[in-house]
């Protein structure tokens, strides 16, 4: 019979052989956004100049309420899947069967 040195399960031990640990170099602390009141204020007013009701586009979206075309039935179909596979936040966590 031959007996091992080590024990069953373990490393041998390996002594003190320095591992070099590359670390990367400090980072510069990173530019973010920041909020700005005066964009804010010139948003505003561009909205502010902007009409309530665009004539242009109401007229567009009864022209395409007109089209029996519109939407085209693939576009209809991808959305219908679309819909159909999305999970129901309204049910509570899914679907259980009370027969």
């Amino acid at each position: 019979m031959i007996n091992s040195t080590n024990r069953t399960g373990s490393t041998p031990h390996i002594g003190g052989i320095p591992v070099p640990v590359s670390r990367p170099a400090p980072r510069a602390p990173e530019v973010t956004d920041r909020f700005s009141t005066e964009s804010l204020s010139r948003l505003r007013q561009a909205l502010e100049s902007q009409p309530a009701v665009r004539p242009d586009i109401v007229e567009l979206g009864r022209s395409l309420a007109s089209d029996p075309g519109y939407p085209q039935a693939p576009i209809v179909r991808k959305l219908a899947a679309l819909l159909v596979n999305q999970p129901d936040d309204a049910d509570g966590g899914g679907e259980t069967d009370t027969d």
